[in-house]
């Protein structure tokens, strides 16, 4: 939900104004239990609750979740999802018996794996809560966690097991087995949810086994695995090519594996040239998106591994789907700003050229402009010379745009020649603009002295 965020904005600062009281408490709870108003109202009362956990009516919190999680499914989710999120932040203040009760009805619901994964996600961070208000020490947290979590892992491993060894019996002539596609997402999503939490209790089977369902791909669909598992172990899933499995599960399973990778730098560094394949190859937008979000997520952990391939990550900025072209840029300029990944090669270029990009031209003004700028003033001075020998294709300079590009890449931003003359004007001229009179000023003697010569050369 895009305005979720604005709302989480707004009870932030009436927060730190004292605005959130009782009073308005209890009217947003009025609210919650007339339908038209049933879904807003929940909305709101979550994204207050982590502030006014005190003023809220335990039993109304109590009888809500007693109400609702008896008739979740895959196909109505609210306002359970809502509920859980004040229930894990009132936590503190609910009592025991009713927190250890809810505990238990949460952790019933996750093994029935009958609830979609927006359902599972929420339940899993509000046990987390439950927990750590039960518990006084990180061990005992721990210990806590483990008690649920290490339970419900077994089950998503002997489930994506059964997958791969009731495929490996389908002679090839059955064409393999059938998934049940929102089974298998609840299981997979799950996963990657637990082993966040119990990462010590994450077999290296089960690992195993979602890399193995990476070579799964469905019949027809015109995606070739290019994904090869990662160890000698493997061959004995080898049955896998015949599994019936969609690209939204393929795009899931990515995800799945990026958070395994988050507690595994060794699985991290032998998984990240198979994904960077996944990203160059798929062709099926969900899987690029999820690979790429993998990718700017391991650059946050893994820094020194992921930049070597920040290049490939850079080309999804001229990618065919919109949703990655802004998901790209969205990660790239935190990553940039955070200072996991630098302007360095043609990452600067590749992002300034998104401004030619019309349906993502305001966004990257903004992102350049209000979020990197305001960081390095002195960036756009820095990169413009180099613009002007990279946009027009000028190779033969001792300095400038020599690194390495792939002839795809070199293809897909190019900007050279006369028919492209105004799609470079618009750059400069946006690079100018945002400069000051003296950087301006200096830029003069540095086109002379490094593009004059050039041409007299």
């Amino acid at each position: 939900m895009d305005l979720r965020r604005y709302v989480r904005r707004a009870t932030e600062l009436w927060a730190k104004q004292g605005k959130l009281g009782g009073a308005l408490v209890r009217a947003v709870c009025s609210h919650t239990a007339h339908l038209p108003h049933q879904k807003a109202a929940w909305t709101l009362l979550a994204e207050m609750s982590q502030y006014v956990a005190p003023s809220l009516d335990t039993n109304f919190v109590y009888d809500n979740w007693k109400q609702h999680s008896s008739v979740v499914s895959m196909e109505t989710t609210a306002p359970l999802v809502q509920i859980l999120t004040v229930i894990g932040n009132a936590a503190k203040n609910l009592a025991k018996v009713a927190r250890e009760d809810m505990r238990d009805e949460i952790v019933s619901m996750l093994e029935t794996f009958k609830v979609p994964p927006v359902v599972i996600q929420a339940a899993i961070t509000t046990l987390s809560q439950i927990c750590e208000s039960l518990t006084r020490s990180r061990e005992g947290y721990q210990a806590a966690v483990d008690n649920w979590c290490v339970p419900l892992l077994k089950k998503c491993e002997l489930y994506l097991t059964s997958l791969i060894e009731d495929n490996s019996q389908s002679s090839l002539s059955e064409g393999g087995r059938e998934i049940d596609e929102r089974e298998a997402t609840c299981y997979l999503f799950a996963v990657g949810e637990l082993c966040r939490l119990s990462p010590a209790h994450t077999s290296s089977h089960l690992t195993l086994v979602v890399h193995s369902l990476l070579l799964a791909t469905r019949e027809g669909d015109g995606e070739k695995p290019s994904f090869r598992s990662l160890s000698s172990q493997s061959s004995q899933l080898s049955g896998l090519t015949n599994l019936s499995f969609s690209p939204s599960l393929r795009a899931l399973s990515y995800l799945t594996l990026g958070k395994l990778c988050l507690q595994d730098e060794e699985l991290t560094k032998q998984v990240i040239p198979q994904l960077v394949r996944e990203l160059q190859t798929s062709p099926h937008a969900a899987t690029r998106n999820n690979v790429m979000v993998v990718l700017c997520d391991l650059a946050v952990r893994y820094s020194v591994k992921v930049d070597p391939h920040i290049p490939s990550i850079a080309v999804c900025l001229r990618d065919e789907s919109l949703l990655v072209r802004r998901q790209t840029l969205t990660l790239l300029a935190s990553l940039i700003q955070e200072d996991y990944i630098k302007w360095k090669g043609a990452l600067f270029f590749r992002f300034i050229s998104t401004l030619l990009d019309e349906e993502l031209r305001v966004f990257a003004e903004f992102c350049l402009v209000h979020i990197l700028l305001a960081r390095n003033p002195n960036m756009f001075f820095q990169h413009f010379v180099e613009c002007v020998f990279h946009f027009n294709g000028y190779e033969k300079h001792r300095v400038y745009n020599r690194f390495r590009q792939t002839d795809r890449e070199r293809e897909l931003f190019s900007l050279k020649g006369s028919k492209h003359r105004d799609q470079r004007m618009r750059l400069y001229s946006f690079l100018l603009s945002h400069m000051t009179d003296p950087h301006r000023f200096q830029l003069t003697a540095k086109l002379c002295q490094e593009v004059g010569v050039c041409m007299c050369v």
